[in-house]
This record gives structure tokens, sequence and C-alpha cells, in this order.
């Protein structure tokens, strides 16, 4: 199950299943070479992370990508994760800060690769990194889901590089406050990253909706 679970996740997070496409559990299962069983367990799990919504009757469909549930998740994330750094900076080793630069290193190198896989990988590991030494279980699994919602949004943007750029710097930042023990400074240059990277997504989905609007209203003109 968790097999499938994880394979709908990276469908949906990479776009293979763009938001809005009813997902056929037979083709999925075929897809993925299992019984349709486990995929239907699978996705009432990732219903519950928000990614898929069930429809009557008709199984489930990908969740839209909307400005509304952008901000939600954002506004989230920016109560709970700098919270996880604050606390999880004095439980740092030197060891776990080193592989934080390691991992800037690496999604260095995927980034001038453009290579995007890779470059959610390290992204994520850079940030989980820190998140899980802060010592909450539900604290960490708050994160994680909203982190997951939060992904398929990212992904809209991920080849801006001028935003890249910019968050490459941002991440530069936090692990200095990390790596000098300053759990404070830390969490609010948390905030301040997590406020700059919704900023593209937010006017990227405020403009397709303001389309959608606007050849809504031309569709119903001519056809009144």
């Amino acid at each position: 199950m968790e097999f499938a679970a994880d394979s709908v996740r990276r469908s949906i997070l990479v776009g293979d299943l763009p938001a809005g496409e009813r997902i056929l559990l037979d083709d999925l299962a075929e897809d993925l070479g299992i019984s349709p069983i486990p995929v239907r367990e699978a996705l009432r799990v990732v219903a519950t992370e928000g990614l898929v919504v069930p429809v009557a009757r008709r199984g489930y469909t990908v969740a839209p990508l909307r400005v509304e549930d952008l901000e939600e998740t954002y506004r989230l994330r920016l109560l709970l994760e700098p919270l996880a750094v604050q606390l999880a900076v004095p439980q740092l080793t030197p060891a776990e800060v080193d592989g934080l630069a390691e991992e800037l290193d690496l999604l260095a190198e995927a980034f001038s690769a453009g290579d995007w896989p890779n470059h959610r990988l390290h992204h994520r590991n850079f940030h989980f990194g820190i998140y899980d030494k802060c010592n909450s279980p539900w604290l960490l699994r708050f994160t994680e889901m909203l982190w997951a919602n939060s992904e398929r949004y990212q992904y809209v943007t991920t080849r801006i590089k001028g935003e890249l750029r910019q968050r490459a710097t941002e991440h530069k930042r936090i692990l200095k406050a990390v790596r000098a023990g300053d759990g404070d400074g830390a969490a609010t240059l948390m905030h301040d990253h997590l406020t700059q990277a919704e900023k593209p997504l937010h006017a990227y989905l405020a403009a397709r909706e303001a389309q959608q609007a606007d050849e809504e209203r031309e569709s119903a003109t001519a056809s009144s």
C-alpha cells in the first residue's frame, strides 16, 4: 500500500497526474503492476493529505490548485516550520549541520544540471534535516502533510531560475544561523523564506484564476 501511496504522491507532485484529473482505479493499478485493493487504500491515505478528493460514485480526482488552498497551506506552514526550526537548532550536532551544508551543495548541483527530481529531493532533505530534530512528533507530522500539499504548488515555479537563486541565498542564511546555534534567528529567517517562496506561486495562481474567470464570462456572453 505504501508503494502505491508514494507513487500517487510522486505523480501528483511532478504533474503526471494534473490538478482536477479523475483517477481511474483499475488503470492506476495496472500501471503500478498491483491489484486495485492496495491502490484503493493508498488513495484513502493520500486523500487525508489533501492531494486527492473523493467524489461520490466516481472514485477520486486530483485536488485542484487554488489560491485559497495555497494561502491556507502557507499560513499554517508559517506557524509550524519556524517553530520546528527553533526547537531543532539546539538539538543539531556539528556533523548534522555539516550534512545540511552538503544537501545545499547537492541542491546547487541539481539546479545547475536542471535535474528537477533531485532538486526537489535535496530541497526537502535540507528542510527536514532541520525539522526532524524538533523532538515533536505531532509538529513534524503536520509539517509533513503541509509540505506534501505545497510541493505541488512549488513545482509550478520550480524552473523560474531567478526565484530559485533567491531561495538558495535564503537557504545559506538559514544554515549560517543554524551553525551559529541561533534558533530564534534561524526561525525568523525560515519565516521570511516561506513568505518569499509563496509570492510567485500566489501571483501565478491568481493570474490563472483571473484568466479562467475571463474565459468563462466570454463563453457565457457568447452563448447568451
